[in-house]
């Protein structure tokens, strides 16, 4: 009887040993078929964010020609970036003009959502050509992430708050 006993139990422990060998196998085929589908997820959402990207870029450049900045002659510039946090796209217009107003330079700064047009943030100085005049006070209005409308005080104010949006300072 013991030797039957002893003949079962090493039957069942070279079975248990087979499928031991068939199941390493299996994880080993699971964990290949895993990343395998982990870099196609990971090129699958790559390939989506450049053309998030590329859309917003050709959006941005369509609302910084709608914004009219630059078409009096002035001097004007846009930055476009794609918030993947935000699932927005958003345009920082700079505009120097110094034509239109004869007193001084009007220097201004507007950050907004280029599909919706929504203002987020504006910044306007007026810089006077008489040095005997201090600089005229900016206006400066942001819209916080928590969507409260604040002022601010100075460009730098103003390009911390663009920060949030842009994901840097866009100059």
């Amino acid at each position: 009887m013991r030797d039957f006993l002893l003949g079962v139990l090493s039957f069942a422990v070279i079975g248990l040993g087979v499928m031991l060998i068939f199941q390493e196998r299996t994880i080993q085929a699971q964990a290949v078929h895993l990343n395998n589908l982990t870099a196609s997820v990971s090129t699958e959402a790559q390939e989506a964010s450049l053309d998030l990207q590329a859309k917003c870029a050709k959006q941005a450049k369509d609302a910084f020609d709608i914004s009219g900045a630059g078409q009096n002659g002035d001097m004007a510039s846009y930055t476009d970036h794609y918030n993947s946090a935000l699932n927005k796209c958003f345009v920082f217009v700079q505009d120097t003009d110094y034509k239109t107003n004869p007193k001084g330079v009007s220097d201004s700064e507007t950050l907004y959502d280029a599909f919706e047009l929504q203002v987020y943030g504006s910044y306007f100085a007026l810089t006077y050509y008489d040095d005997s005049k201090p600089p005229a006070m900016p206006i400066c209005t942001f819209t916080a992430p928590d969507g409260k409308q604040t002022f601010c005080h100075s460009r730098q104010d103003f390009r911390n708050g663009v920060e949030y949006y842009m994901g840097t300072d866009p100059n």
